[in-house]
């Protein structure tokens, strides 16, 4: 009777140490997305400028490489350039938003990040392109 008693609880025991193992292993290996600013106002803007860029700043909060897969734009006066490399836990990187000032008037455009971290994230920038 002891030896069933004494083998009932080291099989109890091992699954829930398996099952805290399993827990662990969920919470590891996620990249996670963070930005230090997700607006940037150009203000005004002289028309001659012809480009204006912004650097956005992220950091991989999470504990897995960041990737950076694509920034959608929409429109084919912002363009934008990030990193090719996988970013490491801790690290940064950065994406810069280059916009084009060829029309004038205001502006205001969200540019989409998608990695492969659970969140997609947006970016805005805004400002005015006046003649002078």
């Amino acid at each position: 009777m002891k030896k069933a008693v004494i083998i009932l609880f080291a099989f109890l025991f091992s699954i829930g140490l398996s099952h805290a193992q399993e827990k662990q292993t969920a919470k590891k290996g996620k990249p996670e997305i963070t930005l230090c600013e997700v607006a940037h106002n150009f203000g005004k803007i002289e028309k001659s400028k012809k480009l204006v860029t912004h650097d956005f700043i992220l950091k991989n909060t999470g504990d897995a490489p960041l990737i950076v897969q694509r920034v959608i734009t929409g429109c084919g006066c912002a363009k934008a350039d990030y990193p090719n490399a996988p970013i490491l836990p801790g690290k940064e990187g950065k994406i810069t938003i280059k916009y084009e000032t060829t029309t004038t008037g205001v502006f205001n455009k969200t540019m989409t990040v998608f990695s492969n971290a659970e969140a997609v994230k947006t970016l805005n920038v805004k400002g005015e392109i006046i003649d002078k």
